[in-house]
């Protein structure tokens, strides 16, 4: 336990000090940084549906960005299907790879 809560910053360390057990400390971070609300759905579903690459951006950033919002929807228990995924990111990309859109 005190190893795993060195790794944490100052402004997270306060919030979880009295918890004594992996399991207790785990739950008290899921209720912290896990809203499974419906707002929280709602805010990361508009936030995946409005994300655009930028013209020159960098591709690998965007992916990340991408793969994020789908990893905090999934841990607020919200499904998004292989199909759906996939539609969303070749969405989210610039004009300049219409070609490749289209050819996909």
């Amino acid at each position: 336990m005190s190893i795993i809560q060195l790794a944490f910053p100052p402004e997270i360390k306060h919030n979880v000090l009295k918890e004594t057990t992996p399991k207790a400390l785990w739950e008290k971070l899921e209720n912290i940084y896990v809203s499974k609300s419906l707002t929280n759905r709602l805010c990361l579903k508009m936030e995946l549906y409005q994300l655009k690459m930028e013209m020159r951006g960098d591709l690998h950033d965007h992916i990340n960005k991408f793969n994020q919002l789908v990893s905090q929807l999934l841990n607020a228990d919200d499904k998004l299907s292989d199909e759906e995924q996939a539609l969303l990111l070749l969405a989210s990309l610039p004009r300049s790879f219409k070609a490749l859109v289209q050819t996909l």
